[in-house]
């Protein structure tokens, strides 16, 4: 609210202007028969007084108009500020739903305990793994019920299916949408296997050998068959298709899926000449391999028509939206009467047989609907219907429905069937390259340390990404705090642990990454020891421990010797040669446009008392030669050290996560191995779309 003062100075009339106003009326209501008064003074008065009036007001009213401008302008400056800094919906940490998992790291066939909290007061909460995948919980479902409090735990069964490599736990919260998600690194014994995509039909369910026959049918006629797109390898597909004919039509044209997806093919012969047709589909996809699908179709000549002549089209619609968001807009349906008869029409909404489950409910069409369901058409005419989804209740995944057009009497070409797919999508997210991480050092012995991460967007993401971190408790922080993704980049951050507050203990903490509706969560836990234990700093994965760790920043006391006992000052000695390397962790995000991301640096140096020269080589992983690449594989390290370049190449590569291993080795003069040699640094190459 404003306060508004305004001065104006006052003007000194020589006449109150009541006395003006009142000579004025009296000279004005004279007659003009009545005698008028000689000239003298009081008309020169009463003509000066309505002019300093005149000026007056004119002032007041300039000084209002430029105050008032004044303020319209404040009042728009203020609304671009707040525009041009208008975030997502970011809620601050303690108000936004959360979920965690214990341990972080599980074998198949363990069980773990998510942990849901800040959700709000016995809603339901769908908790699912990657792409829209169920999961085995002792509740027997994959729906919860939260609690009072807004908080459950619930245990979740790490299936033989799941395969090695990171897997992100989401819980969506089924009325408001908003979903919280945690990564899980799962070990197996067995290599992760790759993508591999197959494409059946239901006349070749064993995948396409030959080309699909759309069949033969007269001008004005639609054909609409199905195609099962098969994962038979591991992890995930994304995929997407397109035709080299307008005839030929899919829904959806583009998806991603862990196991299957079902998709429309639709063949139109409006406007096509009697005659046999050929057309193709390509469908790529992350596995590396481009499937082509053959398709042929027949159109036959219209026989005499004497009734009316029902032509549709376009046979397929396709509508993509995100989750939470608003229905999508409308698209248009276009029914013909090309017979000799009026058409009287009508429409139905039914639900796909013979269709792969792809989301929950999927034999639910009530989102399906149009703005009307029959009508009459005179020959020649047309109309035009809307078909409308109703998608911002819907949780993601992929819906489809039939609209079914039939006419009454003898009509011809009639019924036909229109396709709808619908495609819900998850929110936007934010993938971290570690599914978690872990410390050791020793107390008093470092300020602070520092992890590098690469952040991306979730899989299946298309739009630029806003995203904030709030990492709890103090000691705990990362840099930059926020910004933008790009969908198929990513973006490199650096955590960072304030070692200087910690005394000897345990300390558990987390960052969460938060975009609009969506929280993704970092485990950190941290194990200070005493600093006479030797030192190992390694990031990896926190201790399998049960699911009661402490409070952020409440650290678990580690004794560190027994009371009473004297403490020794020891005698100094020497310190031997030792090679210091960092980090000790690299981690790389590449995408099938760009394979190359920029390189890093490893850092290389010794310390004590080292016989010169001190010679290095490095030697690569046999399992990464083929993408992991070094500036230089030898060296000697001066005083000021040494650096290595890292590259790692992913052309030719599939999506997926791939590892690889330096090995450092450092020797004196006379051959002596240094002391700390050699050393591993572990390479992470994570290939997205």
């Amino acid at each position: 609210m404003y306060r508004r003062k305004v001065q104006t100075t006052p003007v000194k009339e020589d006449i109150p202007s009541t006395s003006a106003q009142s000579e004025t009326s009296m000279y004005q209501a004279s007659p003009a028969s009545s005698p008028q008064p000689s000239p003298g003074p009081a008309p020169q008065v009463v003509r000066r007084s309505r002019t300093v009036l005149s000026r007056g007001k004119r002032r007041l009213l300039i000084v209002l108009v430029v105050v008032l401008a004044l303020m319209l302008i404040l009042d728009c400056l203020m609304i671009l500020f707040k525009n041009s800094n208008h975030q997502p919906s970011v809620q601050m940490p303690g108000t936004h739903p959360t979920l965690t998992v214990a341990p972080a790291t599980a074998r198949p066939g363990q069980v773990i305990v998510a942990h849901l909290s800040n959700f709000p007061t016995s809603t339901q909460v769908l908790l699912l793994h990657d792409i829209q995948q169920m999961v085995r919980t002792d509740a027997g479902s994959s729906l919860i019920k939260m609690g009072a409090n807004g908080d459950a735990d619930v245990r979740v069964l790490v299936q033989d299916s799941w395969e090695p490599g990171n897997h992100m736990l989401v819980a969506e919260d089924t009325h408001t949408h908003y979903t919280a998600s945690v990564s899980l690194q799962v070990i197996s014994n067995f290599p992760a296997r790759p993508p591999h995509l197959v494409v059946a039909s239901p006349d070749q369910p064993g995948g396409l050998t030959s080309p699909l026959q759309m069949g033969a049918q007269v001008q004005g006629a639609n054909t609409i068959q199905s195609l099962l797109l098969r994962n038979t390898g591991g992890s995930w597909i994304s995929w997407k298709a397109t035709s080299n004919q307008p005839w030929l039509m899919m829904a959806p044209i583009q998806g991603i899926f862990p196991d299957n997806q079902t998709i429309f093919i639709a063949a139109t012969r409006a406007h096509l000449k009697p005659g046999d047709y050929q057309g193709m589909i390509t469908i790529v996809s992350n596995t590396g391999s481009t499937v082509i699908v053959q398709v042929m179709m027949t159109t036959l000549p219209l026989p005499k028509i004497t009734t009316a002549f029902m032509v549709i089209g376009p046979p397929v619609l396709s509508f993509t939206t995100t989750d939470g968001s608003k229905d999508s807009p409308s698209q248009q349906l276009d029914i013909r009467n090309a017979g000799v008869t009026p058409l009287n029409w009508t429409l139905a909404v039914n639900a796909p047989e013979n269709l792969v489950a792809q989301s929950i409910d999927s034999q639910d069409v009530s989102w399906l609907n149009t703005n009307g369901t029959s009508g009459t058409i005179a020959p020649g005419g047309a109309a035009q219907i809307q078909v409308i989804v109703h998608s911002s209740n819907l949780l993601p995944g992929v819906y489809s429905g039939l609209l079914l057009l039939n006419a009454d009497g003898n009509a011809m070409n009639a019924p036909q069937s229109v396709a709808i797919s619908l495609t819900v999508q998850q929110r936007c997210g934010v993938a971290t390259n570690q599914a978690s991480l872990s410390f050791t050092f020793g107390a008093g012995q470092r300020s602070s340390i520092s992890q590098s991460l690469i952040l991306s967007t979730t899989p299946g993401c298309t739009d630029v990404t806003n995203w904030q971190s709030f990492p709890q408790p103090d000691w705990l922080s990362i840099t930059p705090v926020g910004g933008q993704l790009q969908p198929g980049t990513g973006r490199s951050a650096t955590l960072i642990i304030d070692a200087g507050k910690l005394v000897p203990g345990i300390y558990s903490g987390w960052i969460d990454f938060l975009t609009e509706l969506r929280s993704q969560t970092l485990l950190v836990q941290v194990k200070v020891v005493s600093s006479a234990s030797t030192v190992v700093i390694s990031p990896g994965t926190p201790s399998s421990g049960s699911s009661n760790t402490p409070a952020p920043g409440s650290p678990t006391p580690i004794p560190t010797s027994t009371p009473g006992t004297p403490t020794l000052t020891p005698t100094p000695t020497p310190q031997p040669c030792t090679l210091q390397v960092a980090p000790l962790n690299l981690a790389f995000i590449a995408s099938l446009t760009n394979p190359n991301p920029p390189g890093q640096q490893v850092v290389l140096k010794t310390v004590g008392n080292c016989a010169q020269p001190v010679t290095w080589t490095a030697f690569v992983s046999a399992n990464s030669q083929n993408w992991l690449h070094l500036s230089a594989t030898s060296g000697v390290l001066g005083n000021n050290g040494g650096t290595i370049v890292v590259n790692v190449n992913a052309s030719g590569k599939l999506l997926g996560t791939y590892t690889g291993q330096i090995t450092l080795t450092a020797v004196e003069k006379g051959g002596v191995t240094v002391q700390g040699s050699p050393q591993a640094v572990s390479i992470t190459m994570t290939v997205i779309l």
